[in-house]
């Protein structure tokens, strides 16, 4: 009984999710000997089934039927979606190759080659940007460059480490709020549309609760047992997106242009706060598999897995990663 009541919401939730595959005309059965006087009835929609209640035959197919339509739209919503973002995805690549770019790229890289001092420059255009010194990266990046003079090395070595540094602070205080703003229309289309690919499958499954539920308790449940479908279904998504302007974006640097798409790159990075976002120099593979660079900083950050410094990968295999940049 202790594990019954322990679990009793786990034990739900498989239970929930089995609905959605089930052909069985559906029943409602009186759950008190385990889950207390709760009387827990199933929304029938997911079964496709027709509602049967045991012992109570005059009860309606639904306690909130005017919901059932909200669940079908929604599901329909979702479902466009997904599929829109996903054919949208070469067209927005087919656009983001055919941007010129602007002075706006020098807040998110050196000018020219990557040395000591055009780093320096770089955290001088941030720090006015910002109105406000950068005293810890400086340091760092000093740190850095000591370590590579004292390794009689480049500090071209350290490049990724340094632009995962300070790419984030090129957006001042209100990170997501201004990289929003830089963005052109087509841009922030794109953007809103992949975050609504998320939003519309949490809103699906909290009007199927409400079938049967309250809107209350529906939006409650439906918060979390909505991830269990929109999570995976979205990250899907974005990795793809992600993962193709990648792509091409260093296959244009690559050719010795790709301004534009360093700007759009950059600008995606700071609207998902540097999380979920793996920029230009993230090294794929045996890094975090999901999150970007930033999420090493501060704040709501803090505690989020990070691609930063713990990559797993060895000098020449990095070097040969970032090989698209020769400066």
């Amino acid at each position: 009984m202790i594990m019954w009541k322990n679990y009793k919401i786990l034990v739900l939730l498989i239970l929930l999710i089995g609905c959605y595959t089930s052909k069985a005309q559906m029943f409602s059965y009186d759950f008190a000997t385990i889950f207390g006087s709760f009387d827990f009835k199933f929304p029938s929609i997911l079964a496709d089934a027709s509602f049967v209640d045991v012992g109570n035959t005059d009860q309606p197919k639904y306690k909130n039927p005017e919901n059932v339509s909200k669940f079908y739209r929604a599901v329909i919503l979702a479902l466009i979606l997904i599929a829109s973002f996903l054919i949208n995805v070469p067209f927005f690549l087919k656009w983001a190759k055919k941007q010129k770019g602007s002075d706006e790229v020098l807040l998110y890289n050196v000018e020219g080659n990557f040395t000591y001092l055009t780093v320096l420059l770089w955290i001088e255009r941030i720090e006015e940007f910002n109105g406000k010194f950068l005293l810890r990266e400086r340091s760092e990046v000093e740190k850095f460059y000591n370590v590579a003079k004292k390794g009689k090395t480049s500090i071209k070595n350290y490049k990724r480490k340094i632009h995962d540094i300070l790419l984030i602070k090129s957006f001042g205080k209100n990170i997501v709020r201004t990289a929003f703003a830089r963005m052109d229309i087509y841009t922030k289309i794109t953007y809103l549309w992949d975050i609504a690919i998320y939003l519309s499958i949490i809103y699906a499954a909290v009007c199927v609760l409400s079938i049967d539920y309250s809107w209350t308790l529906s939006v409650f449940v439906g918060l979390f047992v909505g991830n269990i479908v929109a999570a995976p279904v979205w990250l899907i998504c974005h990795l793809i997106f992600n993962h193709s302007l990648k792509s091409v974006a260093r296959n244009q640097i690559k050719k010795g242009d790709g301004i534009g798409l360093r700007i759009i790159m950059a600008q995606l990075y700071g609207g998902f706060a540097g999380v979920i976002w793996k920029d230009l120099y993230y090294i794929q593979g045996r890094s975090s598999w999901t999150f970007g660079g930033g999420s090493s900083r501060k704040g709501f950050l803090r505690n989020i897995p990070t691609a930063t410094y713990s990559s797993a990968y060895s000098r020449d295999e990095e070097k040969k990663d970032l090989d698209f940049d020769k400066n």
